[in-house]
């Protein structure tokens, strides 16, 4: 799970030379997604009540007002102990500059220390850290659907009005009443004019009118006399709430800052610890703090920290983010809303500094969440430590004293970190490992059939994993009676009148695809793939069937000269830009790798199913690629049926061509794993065959002994588990209880019961996972899961 966040980035937000036109928003978000996300945004609906008639928050509107705010870079000039700053505007595409002043005449004579801070627009959601851009995305999306939503319900909740689908309904705010209207020397209101709330942002007071009018046009009255434009493009309310997210007004930081973890406190700076706090809670004091975010706040102003909050995970969802990632949003050092009690709210700012420039640091990688059970789990950092760089490893936001090499090996569940500093820098990455386990096999009919009665079979249903299971009838070793999502018991597979206990277990079997070895006929040649040139870029196309874990690839490359060598491999949404994968290997000098042979490279990276392509162009090498010039490689047998096909290639700047069988790009040995078999063995699910007597009320004898009444509480439980169930006849009872693995963890005997039973177990000896409550009785057995949770 990627946690990049920058401990310590640099004054200039330019230092990474991103490019003047930022088009990242493409690879974030499609086209599709966003319609999808505001179903009822402003204009598509024949009677919009504000009387819009087109589709006035456009994802291309959106993506326009984006590049064409990337054309601007300010510098401002500002002191500490004086309000005001001096703001220089260049055009990045023809270098024209203008100067805008917001400081009174006894600015310039202030002894207070001066500091310049630069600001290039086009870092909007487009920074080096790509999580971070996500985070920024969804932190701008939930305030603009907050200040614009139409709905009335619940964010998540499905119904009709959810606030989640009803984002950018408004173009203005609905209180018709009030002007907004300051008095301000810079910025004089405009005779007849109303300041509204306005755009996605919803601008409104004649000082921000006049201040993103003179930063757009270099002319303030332009929307001091015509702010109702805002209301009328499109493009120009997205860049007005684009202005307002990326301009640090001195002292408040801008929202940018905040989410790309570019501003700093000081020690002592504040009296309130929630200003201590990083994230999306700022967002909120820096748009609306006044109402929303002080210890005078009221309950309906709560209701919308409360809201704005619950949007902003409900986007970073969308975004691809994990869960687990989403809860880090509210831990440790980060908070999502900026009040959460009279006594735990936030202030106004002190100052709008950002992080001191620093060197960057290695960066941790530890992949996705994974589940353990039994063995332990080996984690790495996925780097090599630089000279100075030290590493720190956590479990629970509690340090681990004698882990400090790049791997750390967990033998519990729990949330892990792993920390790389150096001076003035500071990066990490999280992982949760949770119990695993989570497999459930449920037989239909209480797993009782009988070959002459109502019911003839019983099928095991398996639920929790990936979708492919195997079937035994030993708890270990044998061969698998049979495969897939489910299993059906019938006949004479349980003797008559007895019970058999089945295991699953979830596929987890070695495939392994493509070339073998390295090709040297045809056009074979060791190939630069440093730049892409277009005709030495091809992708490797691959489908994934059911869920798999492409666990490595053969790759066959060579040296370039003495210089730092890089594989650096991307897995994308096949068509797409969206980059499922990337695991970037460096090889420092001519020992670090086998320069004419097969490298092996670990990916184990899990997939879902779906169409994939894996590129491996920008790589620091030259790669074993092959075009044949009579024939093609052989694409269509290199298959599992139901888990995974390697397709052929595709060249991304020729996509007219469509796929090609001819070619190779330096990639042999394709291994994947079935499934993602979480090492917690096989899971038991008994099946009786019934001997079929019936009672004078047509039942059968087995269910004469134990009702269907039988029921586990609380599922899940924590240190204590409640079992229910009712006798029709006076019999014994013994309860065994199983973990995951098969192994008897507590067992009681009841005798001579009868009636409505209840039993309980003390679990708070119990190690998290899922368990298995057996009731035998003399003529069969009733087999429940019950999950335990600390």
């Amino acid at each position: 799970m990627k946690r990049q966040l920058l401990g310590a980035l640099l004054i200039s937000f330019t230092f990474f030379g991103l490019r003047s036109q930022n088009t990242n928003l493409i690879k974030l978000i499609s086209a599709n997604e966003w319609n999808s996300m505001f179903p009822n945004r402003a204009g598509l609906q024949s009677n919009h009540k504000q009387g819009v008639k087109t589709d006035f928050y456009s994802f291309n509107n959106f993506k326009k007002a984006i590049s064409e705010m990337s054309n601007y870079r300010i510098s401002f000039r500002k002191k500490s102990g004086i309000a005001g700053q001096i703001t220089t505007v260049t055009n990045k595409s023809d270098g024209t500059k203008y100067e805008i002043s917001s400081v009174p005449n006894h600015w310039y004579s202030h002894g207070g220390r001066e500091t310049t801070l630069e600001v290039d627009f086009g870092d909007f959601i487009n920074t080096s850290s790509q999580f971070n851009n996500k985070r920024e995305l969804g932190a701008f999306l939930a305030n603009i659907s907050k200040e614009t939503t139409g709905g009335w319900k619940s964010v998540g909740s499905g119904v009709n009005g959810d606030h989640s689908k009803w984002g950018l309904h408004w173009v203005e705010e609905l209180n018709p009443n009030h002007n907004y209207r300051k008095t301000d020397s810079n910025y004089p209101p405009s005779l007849g004019q109303r300041y509204i709330g306005r755009g996605p942002i919803q601008l409104s007071y004649n000082d921000n009118y006049g201040q993103v009018s003179a930063f757009l046009y270099n002319d303030k009255t332009i929307l001091l006399d015509d702010p109702g434009a805002v209301s009328r493009d499109g493009v120009l309310a997205f860049k007005t709430a684009i202005w307002f997210w990326m301009m640090p007004q001195c002292p408040k930081p801008s929202c940018h800052q905040v989410m790309q973890n570019l501003w700093k406190t000081n020690p002592g700076e504040y009296s309130a610890n929630k200003m201590f706090k990083k994230g999306f809670a700022h967002t909120n004091n820096i748009i609306n703090g006044g109402l929303e975010c002080r210890s005078n706040t009221s309950a309906a102003f709560k209701e919308k920290v409360t809201l704005r909050s619950n949007l902003y995970k409900h986007y970073l969802g969308l975004l691809g983010v994990s869960q687990s990632q989403i809860d880090q949003e509210n831990t440790g050092d980060y908070s999502t809303q900026c009040f959460t009690s009279k006594s735990n709210t936030m202030q106004d700012y002190a100052s709008c500094d950002v992080q001191k420039s620093g060197p960057i640091c290695s960066e941790p990688s530890l992949g996705t969440d994974q589940t353990i059970c039994g063995n332990p789990v080996l984690l790495d950092a996925g780097v090599s430590l630089e000279t100075g760089e030290k590493i720190k490893w956590y479990k629970n936001d509690n340090l681990i004293s004698s882990a400090k090499s790049k791997t750390y090996q967990a033998t519990s569940s729990g949330t892990y970190k792993a920390e790389i500093t150096s001076t003035g820098c500071s990066r990490f990455d999280v992982i949760t490992l949770t119990p695993g386990g989570n497999l459930q096999a449920s037989p239909t009919n209480d797993g009782k059939y009988c070959t002459n009665g109502p019911t003839t079979s019983v099928k095991i249903n398996v639920s929790g994993g990936a979708g492919f299971y195997n079937f035994y009838k030993n708890s270990s070793g044998g061969d698998p009676v049979g495969s897939g999502g489910s299993l059906e018991v019938s006949g004479n597979d349980v003797a008559k009148g007895s019970s058999h206990t089945y295991y699953v277990e979830e596929g987890g079997a070695e495939s392994v695809l493509g070339l073998s070895e390295k090709t040297t006929e045809d056009n074979s040649a060791a190939t630069d793939i440093t730049l892409d040139l277009g005709w030495n870029n091809y992708n490797q196309l691959f489908t994934v069937y059911s869920k798999t874990t492409l666990k490595s690839i053969d790759f066959h490359f060579s040296y370039i000269k003495d210089q730092e060598h890089s594989l650096h491999v991307k897995i994308y949404k096949s068509g797409t830009k969206e980059l499922v994968a990337s695991k970037l290997i460096k090889y420092k000098d001519y020992g670090s790798a086998n320069w004419s042979d097969m490298n092996t490279i670990d990916l184990n990276i899990e997939l879902e199913p779906g169409a994939y392509e894996l590129s491996t162009i920008e790589s620091k090498m030259l790669i074993w690629q092959t075009v044949l010039a009579k024939g093609s490689f052989e694409y269509d047998k290199w298959k599992v049926d139901g888990i995974v096909s390697l397709d052929g290639a595709i060249s991304p700047g020729n996509r007219g061509w469509g796929i090609v069988k001819n070619v190779n790009q330096g990639t042999f040995n394709w291994r994947f794993s079935s499934g993602s078999s979480d090492g917690c063995g096989r899971f038991p699910v008994t099946v009786t065959h019934d001997d079929c007597a019936l009672d004078n009320n047509g039942t059968t004898s087995t269910e004469n002994i134990i009702n269907k009444t039988l029921s586990i509480y609380p599922n899940p439980a924590s240190n204590l588990v409640n079992i229910s169930y009712e006798m029709n006849t006076f019999d014994n009872i013994k309860i065994e209880i199983y973990n995951a693995v098969g192994l008897l963890m507590k067992t009681k005997l009841l005798t001579n019961t009868n009636g409505i039973q209840t039993v309980n177990f003390n679990s708070s000896d119990m190690a998290e996972g899922i368990y298995f409550i057996k009731l035998n009785s003399s003529n069969g057995n009733h087999t429940k899961t019950v999950s335990i949770i600390k």
